[in-house]
């Protein structure tokens, strides 16, 4: 009876008990075979739940992206705004797609960056990565899917992405400071791309990124606009993330 409840409380609803001795053991086993029963059927619509309302923000965010199009067709002045909602909205409907397929647990770090930038991409070679492989839980995904987004278009109308020579270095690491805190830090560089200005004027996109991070995932922003290129470094607490080896982290779950 007690191993059976211990796999239970694993999660697996499968598990039956069976006891065939004296009348309150039976009961209390009969109790228990219809407490997983139960469990597995709230489970069951719970996916369904889950499946209409992947459905349902797929086709919003699909009908969104419609509009913008279909606004910029008939826009003049205000056809560039257009054109960044609907990327941004085109890479949030890849990330929700991915989120989707990963079951709401979580997606690779790198998938979501690459997902980020290819529309703003000339060719394969203007984005690398490297890093350990995290895999970024549903909050912090739609975070960075939006600073990921902006920091590459961006890059296309303004950085290293406007050229073919040009390209973006995105890498990660885990960080343990001295506090005994946590941290996954992304450092985005853009190399190759044309000469920079010599005064850097923060845009609303820019203020943006140095409030998103903070106010969302409690994480910190460095932005710096070198001769090589835009230089972009965030960390944030390494509890947003999943995949972690031991070994590299204090962290408990």
């Amino acid at each position: 009876l007690v191993r059976a409840v211990r796999r239970i409380g694993t999660g697996d609803l499968e598990t039956r008990v069976e006891i065939g001795h004296a009348p309150e053991y039976v009961d209390l086993a009969d109790a228990i075979n219809e407490m997983t029963g139960n469990l597995h059927d709230s489970r069951a619509r719970e996916k369904l739940l889950s499946r209409e309302l992947d459905h349902r923000v797929k086709n919003m965010l699909a009908q969104i992206a419609a509009l913008c199009t279909q606004a910029q067709s008939r826009a003049s002045s205000d056809r560039p705004l257009l054109e960044d909602l609907a990327g941004q909205v085109s890479s949030l409907s890849g990330v929700h797609e991915l989120l989707g397929a990963s079951g709401q647990t979580g997606l690779p770090l790198e998938e979501l960056i690459r997902q980020c930038c290819e529309p703003y991409l000339q060719n394969d070679k203007q984005l690398k990565t490297s890093g350990t492989r995290l895999f970024v839980e549903p909050k912090a995904a739609m975070c960075l899917a939006l600073v990921c987004n902006e920091l590459a278009n961006n890059a296309r109308k303004y950085g290293s992405l406007s050229v073919d020579s040009g390209y973006i270095q995105a890498y990660w690491h885990i960080e343990h400071d001295s506090d005994g805190s946590n941290w996954m830090t992304l450092n985005w560089t853009e190399l190759g791309g044309p000469p920079t200005p010599d005064e850097f004027v923060p845009s609303f996109g820019t203020k943006m990124l140095q409030a998103m991070i903070p106010y969302d995932v409690s994480g910190t922003v460095e932005i710096d606009l070198k001769k090589s290129g835009l230089e972009f470094k965030t960390r944030i607490p390494i509890d947003y993330f999943s995949g972690i080896p031991v070994s590299n982290s204090k962290k408990s779950r």
